[in-house]
């Protein structure tokens, strides 16, 4: 092969080597665009996202959307509004039975009532948020670059492992009621429709009752038919009951009457007219006061523990007690006796008003 063979031959092969080359070259650099296009280009939006009721019809879920910066952050959002949805439906019930107990007069502050409430609602809720799902296919917004996800509960499979909760509630409230009404004794009959009255009004039963609204209106409707047929009457009757269930007051010992218009005031704040005469009263009260001198060397002054017990029997039930409750009063004392015993008597007549009208709605 002579000299001109040979240098054409290495220039033709060195132009198909850099034309491979170039060939590999842009191959490469478009897979390389087309793999970055891939990473940029969001995905498909959730159907969810654009219609949340087509996906989880308001008759058969109870669904909340929630943001986040990663996919845990949203669900957690999404069940934060949730639950809120229930506690805004328990918290409609727990104001009225808020009311309910004002205007009723029991003993207790409206402040201590809403305690009790807002515990029962965030026990309650979060006891009861067990069924909650959440969307598969949590999807990231391409303008804002959150993570959005459905957080939703499925009425009937909720109601079934709520169910046992809401029947021990409507049964309660209903065999209260009706068990209060068969009573012939009235103090007994009167107590019965009180306690009832209490638990209408109580945490229990209201945080029952309206989860189960908020959950599945339907089935709660007819699990609590009774219950709630019983409400209108109930306040009506028990006033009505008390009313007519005079009570007659016997306090020894006492001084200057403080334990007897004590236990009067209590007994019509709670909505009992007390008798003048035994015969005009449907049931005796008995008040047995022990006023408690504490022995003290002399010099020393004069220490008194107060305290007391009533027993409340039923006059048209055969003699029966009906009640019974215990009061104590602070340590009272003075230099002077008599300043020491009537600080004592004093003292426990305001316990005892304090404490018998909540009894008599227990």
């Amino acid at each position: 092969m002579t000299i001109v063979e040979k240098v054409t031959m290495y220039v033709s092969a060195s132009i198909n080597m850099k034309q491979n080359t170039a060939a590999l070259f842009a191959a490469g650099l478009l897979a390389l665009c087309t793999l970055a296009s891939c990473a940029t280009a969001s995905a498909p939006m959730p159907e969810w996202y654009q219609n949340t009721d087509a996906v989880y019809p308001r008759e058969r879920f109870i669904a909340y959307e929630g943001r986040g910066g990663t996919v845990a952050l949203a669900r957690q959002n999404a069940l934060a509004d949730l639950a809120a949805y229930f506690e805004q439906e328990v918290r409609k019930e727990g104001t009225a039975s808020i009311r309910m107990i004002e205007q009723q007069g029991a003993a207790g502050t409206a402040v201590e009532k809403t305690r009790r409430i807002e515990e029962a609602i965030t026990v309650t809720v979060k006891r009861n948020l067990t069924a909650v799902r959440y969307a598969e296919d949590a999807w990231r917004h391409p303008a804002t670059k959150e993570y959005v996800t459905v957080a939703y509960m499925d009425r009937e499979e909720a109601w079934k492992v709520y169910h046992p909760q809401a029947q021990k509630a409507a049964d309660t409230l209903t065999l209260l009621f009706y068990g209060a009404r068969e009573e012939a004794d009235p103090f007994t009959r009167a107590l019965l429709l009180g306690k009832t009255e209490a638990y209408a009004a109580g945490e229990e039963f209201v945080t029952a009752r309206s989860f189960a609204q908020g959950l599945h209106p339907a089935r709660a409707a007819a699990l609590f038919e009774e219950a709630d047929a019983a409400m209108p009457p109930l306040s009506k009757e028990a006033d009505y009951a008390r009313r007519n269930a005079g009570v007659y007051l016997e306090c020894t010992p006492d001084l200057d009457g403080l334990i007897r218009n004590a236990a009067t005031a209590a007994f019509n704040d709670a909505g009992f007219p007390v008798a003048n005469e035994r015969r005009n009263a449907q049931a005796v009260c008995v008040i047995e006061v022990k006023e408690g001198l504490v022995p003290r060397p002399p010099g020393t002054g004069t220490f008194y523990r107060p305290s007391l017990t009533g027993k409340v029997t039923s006059l048209g039930n055969a003699g029966t007690s009906a009640l019974s409750f215990t009061v104590e009063a602070d340590q009272q004392s003075a230099i002077d006796p008599g300043l020491a015993r009537s600080r004592a008597y004093t003292a426990l007549a305001q316990a005892l008003r304090d404490t018998l009208p909540g009894r008599l709605r227990e």
